[in-house]
């Protein structure tokens, strides 16, 4: 019985372990970022920066990635970050992919990041930088910093 229980063991083990390998098509290295990854780095960012921070890194990513399910957020680990309008530490990516942004339409070059983790601590720290003005995220305009906190704010929060 006891060598059964390993063998079981071993063999989710493994699958987990295949399910996080990153993917390759075409040549290109690919995430395969997932629900799971997601609640994990939001229970993080609860642990470190506190509940109303989290809610809202967990708001924004819900909205920005169609609930964790976007073509985007499975291969960057992100709401997408287009390359060039961001300042990341190259030791929190894992390089860029094309994308179509979902915004104007434009294919352009996107953050891929190394984890969930990493993406939702540095929107909680963006957050905390702009002191609570989570909608400066999207947006510089303040009326459609309006909007757009109107829309984070409709997200439902399931992990905090």
């Amino acid at each position: 019985m006891r060598n059964v229980f390993v063998t079981l063991c071993l063999c989710g083990f493994i699958i987990y372990a295949l399910k996080k390998t990153t993917l390759k098509k075409g040549g290109k290295k690919m995430n395969n970022f997932n629900e799971n990854d997601a609640k994990a780095a939001i229970l993080f960012v609860k642990n470190k920066y506190g509940n109303e921070i989290a809610k809202k890194v967990e708001q924004i990513m819900r909205l920005e990635t169609g609930n964790f399910k976007s073509k985007q957020y499975i291969q960057t680990g992100s709401a997408g970050m287009e390359v060039g309008k961001w300042r990341i530490p190259g030791n929190l990516t894992n390089g860029t992919i094309d994308f179509k942004d979902n915004n104007d339409g434009h294919t352009g070059h996107f953050i891929v990041w190394r984890s969930v983790t990493d993406f939702a601590v540095f929107l909680a720290e963006y957050i905390v930088r702009y002191k609570g003005n989570f909608a400066r995220w999207n947006t510089t305009d303040k009326a459609k910093q309006t909007e757009y906190s109107t829309k984070v704010n409709s997200i439902q929060s399931k992990f905090v």
